[in-house]
């Protein structure tokens, strides 16, 4: 999880960036690194190799759409969803976007009272954590039944390998090349030939 500052960074938004994350400390997983933490807040740096932060958070704010420069910043720090702050008609406003669905949580709460601002953050974040370690349906039918891998498959001869992916048609050929021979045979006989000798007993008979 990540507290970003949108727009200006006026002392107002970083003083509630600031104060959103220790009531978010223990409860979720923030960046550890304090100059990290500050560069998201919009705070000056020099030489600290966050300049590219501080350029996608400039970017923010500005337009109706944050989820590109927000999407960018998740992946920069590695949470799997960001609060961005926002002045809204006198107030702080903050939503929670998910780096793992690319979208925005519906409801965009006041950061007062904090506390169910807090507990709002909480609960998002712990849906996108989710959300994110689940593997997609491909890697669950994986793992239920493995595939055949492509080195057992190589690792059979020309002639076998043939066979093992042709068998089908080649028991149906033999079993139509049989029937042919057996009607070209009983037609070459003819309907005149004598049947063939049976014995027959009769009781009393010498």
């Amino acid at each position: 999880m990540a507290v970003v500052v949108t727009g200006d960074p006026d002392g107002l938004l970083q003083d509630a960036a600031q104060r959103l994350e220790r009531a978010l400390e223990g409860r979720v997983v923030l960046p550890s690194d304090p100059g990290l933490r500050a560069a998201l807040r919009g705070e000056p740096g020099e030489d600290d190799g966050l300049e590219r932060v501080r350029r996608e958070r400039r970017r923010l704010g500005w337009g109706d759409d944050d989820s590109e420069g927000l999407l960018a910043l998740g992946r920069m720090v590695g949470a799997d969803a960001v609060v961005a702050l926002r002045r809204r008609e006198g107030a702080v406003e903050l939503e929670v976007f998910d780096v793992g669905a690319l979208a925005f949580f519906e409801d965009r709460p006041a950061l007062e009272p904090l506390d169910e601002a807090a507990a709002f953050v909480v609960a998002a974040a712990r849906a996108a954590h989710r959300r994110r370690g689940a593997p997609p349906p491909r890697e669950v039918a994986r793992h239920a039944e493995p595939p055949e891998s492509d080195e057992e498959v190589d690792d059979l001869p020309p002639a076998r390998a043939w066979l093992r992916e042709n068998w089908a048609y080649l028991v149906g050929g033999l079993l139509l090349a049989g029937t042919l021979v057996f009607f070209v045979v009983r037609a070459r006989r003819g309907d005149d030939d004598p049947p063939p000798p049976v014995l027959r007993f009769g009781f009393g008979a010498e």
